[in-house]
């Protein structure tokens, strides 16, 4: 089984919706815009273990799809994310039916604590955290501040299904339970994106 993400450029469409068909009508060479990009795409096939799988593309005008094993999908989704940020693209994700120009922010990220990574978007929460029992052995998640070990917020997938979301703040714990992963990950993006109104609404046990 394989899974298909489409970058076109982010002012194309007006919504998800339109992405199959703005992509099926695209004709033409690739677009000269693109050619960065596509050369950061095909490195994939040099640099990633084989393992992983080979990613194919097929680029017409200035769009291009990008079509990976699924179990290599998370792994793709973080390298797309990282070529395409802060340029005039968007990825488009047919899983969650998202598109969106990620925002990348600067964290430590431990997943499962197999796979560290330097950088998080929004995206790739909502993609590693309902597979946390498939991406990790362990099925933990941890964002942390680059400079603050302290500082971190963090989920651990339970056996009975249920989440346990945790951060660190002033020298305290606090903790809470949850049965929702997109929820989860909505939260840990408040979190590492300063915006702390929808976590307060939450029922939170605190810990020295």
């Amino acid at each position: 089984m394989s899974c298909e993400f489409v970058v076109l450029p982010a002012d194309s469409v007006a919504s998800a919706d339109e992405v199959e068909a703005y992509a099926a009508a695209s004709g033409g060479i690739p677009a000269v815009s693109l050619g960065p990009v596509l050369a950061g795409l095909w490195r994939w096939n040099t640099e990633i273990p084989v393992w992983n799988g080979r990613i194919t593309l097929a680029a017409v005008g200035d769009c291009v799809r990008v079509t990976v094993p699924d179990h290599a999908a998370w792994r793709a989704l973080l390298w797309i994310e990282e070529l395409i940020a802060g340029t005039e693209f968007a990825l488009y994700d047919p899983r969650d039916g998202s598109l969106a120009g990620p925002q990348m922010r600067d964290f430590r990220v431990n997943v499962g604590g197999a796979r560290y990574f330097n950088v998080l978007t929004q995206r790739q929460l909502h993609s590693w955290i309902p597979e946390l029992t498939t991406v990790a052995r362990t099925p933990f998640l941890i964002v942390q501040e680059p400079d603050d070990p302290d500082t971190f917020i963090q989920t651990y997938r339970q056996p009975t299904g249920e989440f346990l979301l945790e951060y660190r703040d002033g020298g305290h714990m606090f903790s809470t339970t949850l049965d929702n992963p997109t929820r989860i990950a909505d939260y840990m993006w408040d979190w590492a994106d300063d915006r702390r109104k929808n976590l307060d609404k939450l029922f939170w046990t605190k810990r020295p």
